[in-house]
């Protein structure tokens, strides 16, 4: 599964690669971490680091780059499963209108993640022995994958209408895993 976020808001490269560099500032930091289940042995963490900026926004009138970088670990169970993204991010944004009020973004985001388990960790009914669970009874199972990476990307789009500096008003769409692992 992706990771996901109650305070989704704090974790904008996440959600949408058009929204890297989109923001008023010059640099952008966020982190986020989420337990779930906790009352399992081994809770289901996510943690969320990632950093974005605008490029050239002074420079380039009503039109700017964006550039962001993101990390994402999930981690979940008595196996150690473990899932890891690091993915850039590059977007384009250009005001549609005169007033500079009304502007579009595209945005791709592409990284590697990375999935893993050990499966020595695993238990098996065969492993019953009539009496009690045995873990030197070999199990008769094999892995042949206990980790494995794979390429990602990603794209989205986003209008955004930012009528003054306290306002602001944003729609887009993304869609993520293009190509699918």
């Amino acid at each position: 599964q992706d990771v996901h976020f109650s305070q989704f808001a704090y974790a904008p490269l996440a959600y949408n690669p058009a929204l890297t560099g989109v923001f008023d500032g010059k640099a952008r930091f966020t982190n986020a971490y989420r337990s779930q289940w906790s009352g399992l042995t081994k809770a289901y963490t996510t943690t969320h680091i990632s950093f974005d900026c605008p490029v050239a926004k002074a420079s380039l009138k009503n039109q700017y780059f964006g550039w962001g970088l993101m990390i994402n670990q999930d981690k979940a169970g008595d196996l150690g499963y473990k899932n890891t993204a690091i993915q850039t991010s590059l977007s384009y944004t250009i005001s549609i209108d005169a007033d500079a009020d009304n502007f579009m973004t595209v945005g791709f985001q592409a990284g590697l993640n990375q999935q893993s388990f050990d499966p020595t960790k695993a238990t098996w009914d065969v492993q019953w022995n009539g009496d009690k669970f045995d873990p030197t009874i070999p199990s008769g199972e094999s892995f042949q994958l206990q980790q494995f990476s794979y390429a990602d990307i990603s794209s989205g789009v986003l209008f955004h209408y930012v009528p003054d500096g306290y306002n602001a008003f944003y729609v887009g769409g993304s869609l993520s895993h293009i190509g699918s692992p």
